[in-house]
């Protein structure tokens, strides 16, 4: 499953890295997962750009997880703070795309669907 990270970057220098980056390294331990972290497509000057790439990598995905913002995540990282994650977001559903409203709710949907994997590791 590819899965695509989305959150609040513009005007949240401090503090979008630190949480795209968290976000991947849970995601990059689980069985079947590909992560796209759109943090490492390159800075682009210009915002159209940006989320132009943005959009084109989220199509190809299977699933997005919006940063939503609660521990261990900062709250300046949340997707409702973004307009790119917002559009993201509708992206997602105009395609089909399964949506994920923060990193407790993907890894309960993992979980119920690898319920009987047993080599998933404990947190």
């Amino acid at each position: 499953m590819k899965v695509y990270i989305s959150g609040r970057i513009s005007d949240n220098k401090k503090f979008y890295r630190e949480d795209f980056n968290w976000l991947e390294e849970q995601l990059k331990d689980l069985k079947d997962i590909e992560v796209i972290n759109p943090i490492k497509f390159g800075e682009e000057k210009e915002w159209g750009e940006f989320i132009k790439k943005d959009i084109d990598a989220l199509k190809k995905c299977d699933a997005i997880i919006l940063i939503n913002g609660n521990r261990p995540l900062h709250k300046s990282t949340s997707w409702k703070k973004s307009y790119g994650a917002q559009i993201e977001r509708l992206i997602a559903k105009k395609y089909g795309i399964k949506i994920f409203y923060g990193w407790k709710h993907f890894r309960k949907w993992y979980e119920r669907e690898h319920r009987y994997d047993i080599s998933i590791g404990a947190e």
